[in-house]
C-alpha cells in the first residue's frame, strides 16, 4: 500500500472517528489521572480551602515550581508509586502532549497512533492510586465500615468504573474492566 492508499484509508469516515475517538480517550483518560493524583492529596490537606499552609509544606515543597510533579512524588513518598511509575507518568503525559498538540499528524500520518500500551498504563495507575486512597484513607474514615472486612480488590471508584467503560466501548476486546486488580 503506498502512502496515497494509506491516507485515503485515514479519511475513511469511519477509521476518522475511530482515531479521534481514541485520540480523545487518551487525553480524558490522562487528565483524569492527573486530576486524581493532585486533587486526592490537595483536597485532603486542604479541606476545601483555596490554599493550606501544610499542603504547602507536606506536598507542593516536594516540587515547588510544578504542583503534578509535586504531587507525584508525593505518591512515591506515601509508597503508592515507584521511581519507575513516576518515570511512566512523564512519558504518558509526553504523548498526550503528542496527541493534543499534533492532533492532524495523528489522523493523517500512518505510522503516528495512539500508543494503547501506554492507554493500559493510564488505566493501571489509577486503579492503583484510587484503590489506595479508598483503602487507606476514605473508607477509614467512614464508620459506616468499621468492623468490615474490605476486600481490595473489589474496591472501585466512580473514576475507575468510567474510565474502564470508555475503554471497553473502543476496544471490547481488551475490556480494562475485567483486570479490577491492576
Amino acid at each position: 500500500m503506498d502512502d496515497q492508499e494509506k491516507l485515503l484509508r485515514l479519511l475513511d469516515k469511519d477509521v476518522l472517528k475511530e482515531n479521534l475517538a481514541k485520540a480523545g480517550l487518551y487525553v480524558l483518560a490522562y487528565e483524569m489521572l492527573k486530576d486524581a493524583i493532585i486533587d486526592r492529596p490537595k483536597g485532603f490537606f486542604t479541606m476545601g480551602r483555596p490554599t493550606d499552609e501544610h499542603y504547602k509544606e507536606v506536598v507542593l515543597n516536594l516540587h515547588p515550581r510544578n504542583t503534578l510533579i509535586a504531587s507525584l512524588r508525593w505518591w512515591q513518598q506515601a509508597g503508592v508509586l515507584t521511581e519507575q511509575e513516576f518515570q511512566d507518568f512523564l512519558q504518558l503525559r509526553e504523548h498526550r502532549n503528542e496527541i493534543a498538540h499534533t492532533l492532524p499528524n495523528l489522523l493523517l500520518k500512518p505510522d503516528v497512533q495512539i500508543d494503547e500500551r501506554k492507554l493500559v498504563t493510564i488505566y493501571q495507575l489509577l486503579v492503583k492510586v484510587d484503590r489506595w486512597w479508598l483503602m487507606e484513607i476514605e473508607i477509614p474514615c467512614n464508620e459506616d465500615f468499621d468492623g468490615q472486612e474490605i476486600d481490595p480488590s473489589e474496591v472501585q471508584s466512580g473514576y475507575m468504573n468510567f474510565l474502564g467503560y470508555l475503554i471497553s466501548v473502543l476496544y471490547p476486546a481488551n475490556d480494562s474492566r475485567q483486570d479490577r486488580s491492576a
